[in-house]
């Protein structure tokens, strides 16, 4: 491309904006009708390309349903503040205007607090109740300390559920990630073949 003088020892490239192009088809171009962006999981399947993750400053109970009612999935952290406290917006909030100084100290405090199982088992619900696909994450350690808050939040509704985390709990949910003690003991627990 040609260089353009534009005043005293000054030069310049020439810049295209949007009025001055103008994008036509190919051959190559697709009907929307013609592409398929779903993606599955299991049984599951959904419409939108999009997996939210499990972080406390990404999915909350209610940007789970909403990304549920777009075809996507959220991850909901199961070790996070959601179900940790009843209302954390407050403490989101104040951790957003705490300076980087002061905010690491502030939120292990806030971390401090246990995780409430019946808060496991209400998120789970909320989710659910609102019509998407519930799907938690928690660490393979907490797996087993939380696996029956997990199937009580999906006890009473049938239809889709998702377990992100070690071995399978018992009841209809599902294992997205099993971390037993070796491969064979998560087939095992797939299985129904093994003790949780």
């Amino acid at each position: 491309m040609a260089e353009v003088e534009i005043g005293l020892g000054k030069s310049g490239r020439r810049a295209y904006g949007f009025d001055d192009i103008a994008i036509v088809p190919s051959r190559r171009t697709r009907d929307p009708e013609d592409v398929d962006i779903s993606w599955e999981i299991d049984a599951f399947r959904f419409d939108l390309p999009l997996m939210g993750a499990a972080m406390d400053g990404v999915i909350s109970p209610h940007t789970a349903i909403e990304i549920g009612r777009l075809g996507g999935v959220g991850v909901l952290n199961l070790e996070g503040l959601w179900t940790r406290y009843e209302d954390p917006e407050p403490l989101f909030a104040e951790i957003a205007e705490l300076p980087p100084e002061k905010a690491t100290l502030r939120m292990q405090d806030i971390y401090s607090e246990p995780v409430k199982p019946e808060l496991i088992t209400a998120r789970i619900r909320q989710i659910r109740d609102a019509g998407v696909v519930s799907c938690a994450s928690v660490t393979p350690q907490r797996t087993e300390q939380y696996a029956q808050a997990v199937i009580a939040g999906d006890r009473d509704r049938p239809g889709p559920a998702r377990w992100s985390g070690g071995a399978q709990p018992r009841g209809h949910l599902d294992t997205v990630r099993g971390r037993g003690r070796d491969a064979a003991a998560d087939r095992d627990l797939r299985e129904g073949r093994g003790d949780p």
